[in-house]
């Protein structure tokens, strides 16, 4: 018999997307699923579309909270799942009809703890953009290699390691990860610990998940996207990445490469000034650890510490590097 899977789906003042995203999960071709519908406080109608769709098709489970963030509110979901595996949609996206059959057959066709798939970005209206025509190889990762590729790998393959949405997690591989209350990053915080389990994952270019680019959407608020997403990985600095961590040498590459990089993106913005006061508590705090890493190369020391004054070479560079 085919696994029980637990889709989750947090919602917060979506009423004009929500009702096409769980549409395309009822229209699943795998049918032994759940679905953990998660009304975030919603203020607008949000909370009444997902109660008059759950009422109709009995899989389909919705639990009223008061605002506490997307992360919060997807660990509500895991907690009040049952299934072996865990899927999460955002509510403003959509899946094609085959998704959770795909995913499923990709990670029962071997050992692993995660499966990867593609995905398409659509407009505001929910029609996919054109894109190139995705491989069609099937490739397997450890964690390590999963980690190298979402600090380093070019810009598709980071998205492919970063999002939480676009992957199949066995439950077990989860278990005890929660998502912080952060906005933006939720995902990247999330994929750094699970990676450090060391999962053997499975992947594909496929896309089965439609992501839906919102005019309001946090992700097209360039700057303030930029600030949050360098204070996230600096948090990372203790949070995730702490003395222990075996892969803490890849991190301080990362995170010294995306001092040069985040400066650039912020020259002459309002959070300028933070981002420079938080990149100087960082040098205090792990610069004599960077120098001394001898896994981290004299020349990549060497050019940090040359192009710090010139972010604008700087971060072509370290884009050239792959940060």
């Amino acid at each position: 018999m085919e696994s029980l899977i637990s889709v989750i789906v947090p919602v917060y003042n979506v009423a004009e997307f929500v009702l096409p995203c769980l549409k395309s999960i009822a229209g699943q071709t795998y049918k032994n699923f759940e679905c953990i519908v998660v009304d975030d406080g919603s203020t607008d109608n949000s909370g009444i579309v997902c109660e008059q769709f759950c009422q109709q098709d009995n899989r389909f489970h919705l639990i009223h909270q008061s605002n506490l963030g997307l992360g919060p509110a997807r660990n509500t979901g895991v907690r009040l799942s049952r299934g072996e595996y865990i899927l999460f949609v955002d509510s403003d996206d959509y899946l094609l009809p085959g998704t959770l059959s795909c995913a499923y057959q990709l990670i029962v066709s071997g050992s692993y703890d995660i499966a990867i798939f593609g995905f398409n970005k659509t407009d505001h209206a929910g029609v996919p953009f054109k894109t190139k025509t995705p491989s069609e190889k099937i490739w397997t990762l450890t964690g390590e290699e999963a980690l190298c590729t979402l600090f380093f790998g070019p810009t598709y393959e980071r998205y492919l390691m970063c999002l939480a949405w676009n992957k199949l997690y066995k439950r077990g591989i989860i278990q005890g990860i929660e998502m912080a209350a952060i906005a933006p990053g939720q995902d990247y915080h999330y994929n750094c610990q699970v990676y450090q389990r060391n999962p053997v994952i499975v992947c594909t270019e496929q896309p089965y998940y439609r992501w839906r680019q919102r005019n309001d959407s946090i992700t097209h608020q360039e700057k303030s996207y930029s600030y949050k997403s360098f204070i996230v990985l600096a948090s990372l600095n203790k949070d995730v990445f702490n003395s222990h961590s075996r892969f803490r040498h890849y991190y301080l590459r990362k995170l010294y490469r995306s001092m040069i990089t985040s400066r650039y993106a912020l020259l002459g913005s309002g959070y300028y000034h933070e981002l420079m006061d938080t990149c100087h508590a960082l040098f205090k705090e792990t610069g004599k650890e960077y120098l001394s890493s001898r896994t981290i190369s004299l020349k990549e020391k060497s050019l940090f510490f040359c192009l710090w004054p010139f972010p604008h070479f700087g971060r072509i560079v370290f884009k050239l590097m792959g940060n």
